[in-house]
């Protein structure tokens, strides 16, 4: 690499350069399924005006037409017990100088906040977009916020002294074969948690949005057990998982399970795959996932040749894991979506190699792909 490149970059609360939201378009540009991410929102969340700036630290940095790179910081975050960083919003075009350039730049921003590793790709929060696809043979197009990168990605990373971590993660397709076996499978399950005085309700805006404190709440206790999870305040909560949010989910879909003193008890979010309306070969039409509004663009799905579902997000507070809740849950959906015929299959990412959906999923030939994080020590 030249050293007549110059390296941007600024403090995250500063705005970024329109190099840095370009690079993108330069790696995908030509990639029909590639779902771009939203300009405006890019800028807003490198902004003043982004809660997360409330207790986190960030910083940029692009060689223009090479490679971008952010670094995230929260003083208060610890993983495994240590304070780190992540590194995230990473695009390339495979220029091996460049990358390390902007790596070393991160790296040593990170040791300057006395950071034991850094570790990524995580979008300033899991909440957002994180890890690198690493492989598997799944056939759907990526899906919105699922992780989508050239094959050269992962192996950057290693040449760059970055260790992928052992926790691994996937994406797996279910046909419509799969999804009737697993209603018929899990029926019993829901009969025994129903019988215990356990109540599953489908999720409209409405309600999602009368029980977002508890939902919060829910939220912290649920994936607070998760590698690498960052809690958000309710402010952060309610704009990332608010009402435009929720408009997005499909209600028939989805559900809250509550307790039977009446509690909040757990819940799964599920998604029609509003990727063709949103990547490249949407054309002129092509959507912005923050326009997304299941009843206004639902009809455009269904006028499509096929339609799936996206098994996105849920799961059951510790107090009522004994149950068999999980399977519960899954019965519930897998029935609805079978009853009502019009879904030609189900995805479920981005979830973790044994957790409870992986093991519900277990004995199925579906087709999958997988990611990964990775991580490199700061000494």
């Amino acid at each position: 690499m030249s050293t007549a490149i110059s390296v941007l970059g600024a403090d995250g609360t500063s705005g970024v350069a329109d190099e840095f939201v370009e690079l993108p378009w330069i790696v995908y540009g030509e990639d029909a399924v590639w779902i771009p991410e939203d300009p405006a929102s890019l800028r807003h969340r490198f902004s003043a005006e982004n809660a997360w700036f409330q207790r986190g630290q960030a910083q940029w940095w692009c060689i223009p037409g090479a490679a971008r790179l952010a670094a995230f910081f929260v003083p208060e975050l610890r993983v495994d017990g240590r304070a780190v960083a992540y590194f995230g919003l990473w695009e390339t075009t495979g220029d091996l100088d460049a990358n390390r350039t902007l790596f070393a730049a991160a790296e040593s921003w990170a040791r300057r906040r006395h950071a034991a590793a850094l570790i990524g790709p995580i979008d300033f929060t899991t909440f957002s977009r994180y890890r690198l696809l690493t492989g598997g043979n799944a056939t759907a197009r990526p899906f919105l916020q699922e992780p989508y990168n050239p094959p050269s990605y992962p192996g950057i990373v290693r040449r760059l002294g970055y260790e992928e971590l052992p926790i691994r993660y996937f994406t797996h397709v279910l046909t419509r074969e799969h999804q009737r076996r697993l209603a018929e499978r899990l029926a019993p399950d829901v009969a025994r948690v129903e019988g215990l005085g356990y109540r599953f309700e489908r999720v409209t805006p409405e309600l999602w949005m009368g029980n977002l404190r508890a939902l919060h709440a829910v939220c912290d206790h649920v994936f607070g057990e998760q590698f690498a999870y960052t809690p958000l305040s309710y402010d952060e909560f309610a704009v990332a998982c608010g009402e435009r949010f929720i408009r997005r989910v499909e209600p028939d879909a989805s559900v809250v399970m509550w307790a039977p003193d009446g509690t909040l008890a757990g819940f799964a979010l599920n998604y029609p795959d509003w990727s063709p309306l949103l990547a490249l070969d949407a054309g002129d039409a092509r959507l912005r996932p923050d326009d997304i509004d299941h009843d206004e663009h639902l009809p455009l799905l269904r006028a499509r040749p096929r339609m799936d579902w996206l098994g996105r997000t849920g799961g059951i507070l510790p107090a009522h894991r004994g149950h068999g809740a999980m399977a519960a849950m899954g019965g519930v959906l897998f029935g609805r979506m079978v009853d009502a015929g019009v879904w030609n299959r189900s995805v479920f990412g981005v979830g973790i190699v044994g957790n409870g959906i992986d093991h519900i999923l277990r004995g199925l030939d579906v087709t999958s792909r997988f990611f990964a994080l990775y991580s490199k020590e700061l000494a």
